[in-house]
């Protein structure tokens, strides 16, 4: 079996270092990132300068963000829920995690697990696009193709550009996600690492489409050693590592493929190792 990745401390803290923020970036309706465009409500000014002393101006948001509450809403076509962690205050400048739910759930699952987050932080937890039947609820893709995983990562892009303007944050978002949650979050951060600080995938697993093409951002994967995609993963983290690409993999033993809490303890510590 091919070993597990773990980067030593000193090799992580160089590899993991927050890069600097590029250039505000308007995303196009295609949900691509329009070269050279600036959000609507355009950069919001730094402030007057009378007698020497600057007085702050009101932040300028964007029209997209009417109607929402720090609850959540609806912003750019995606429902989502909101919550902040450790203590803090709805309008606190905070780091911000979108976590993207499985197969089967819908943006409510995540939250008994995330709300153990200790470190002040903003949650955002977007609804996948398909509702689904049966025993499952919602989908990120109504059926499994890399076509659809793309169009899935170009879906939220407009999504995690807006929410970062509309909700005070600082930095840019971790992105998470369990399952599909993680191919959709894996294969973001390979079509927008612009917009993010790093992803953090959970039981799940390349696909076709991430053979050759890998996150622009820092990787940490949770895999459960019970998980049947456990040895793809495994190859997958360790490929990475291997070209030099800034990833680890905590392995979880005796755990499955669903979040469960032997799962959600590493889960939440490689969440928190990115936040600052």
């Amino acid at each position: 079996m091919i070993p597990i990745v773990f980067i030593a401390a000193a090799v992580a803290a160089a590899a993991l270092a927050r890069p600097r923020r590029k250039s505000k970036k308007a995303i196009s309706s295609g949900g691509g990132v329009a070269e050279g465009g600036v959000a609507p409500g355009g950069v919001p000014s730094t402030g007057e300068v009378s007698n020497g002393a600057v007085t702050p101006s009101p932040r300028v948001l964007p029209a997209e963000c009417l109607g929402l509450t720090a609850q959540g809403g609806q912003l750019a076509g995606v429902d989502y829920i909101e919550f902040v962690t450790g203590g803090a205050r709805e309008d606190d400048e905070l780091p911000m995690i979108v976590s993207l739910h499985g197969l089967g759930y819908d943006n409510t699952a995540h939250i008994k697990w995330l709300k153990e987050i200790a470190t002040p932080v903003r949650v955002i937890l977007p609804n996948g696009f398909f509702e689904k039947t049966s025993r499952t609820k919602r989908a990120w893709w109504p059926s499994y193709s890399d076509r659809a995983l793309k169009e899935a990562s170009q879906g939220l892009a407009n999504f995690v550009y807006f929410i970062q303007q509309c909700r005070p944050t600082r930095g840019r978002p971790v992105m998470t996600g369990h399952s599909m949650g993680g191919y959709v979050a894996l294969d973001f951060a390979t079509q927008f690492p612009e917009l993010l600080t790093a992803t953090v995938p959970v039981a799940a697993t390349r696909s076709k489409r991430l053979w050759d093409v890998h996150p622009g951002v820092p990787v940490h994967g949770i895999h459960g050693e019970l998980d049947n995609s456990f040895e793809s993963a495994n190859r997958y983290y360790y490929e990475m590592y291997e070209r030099g690409l800034p990833v680890a993999m905590t392995s979880v033993s005796g755990a499955p493929h669903r979040i469960t809490s032997k799962v959600a303890g590493p889960w939440i510590d490689a969440l928190s190792s990115f936040i600052v």
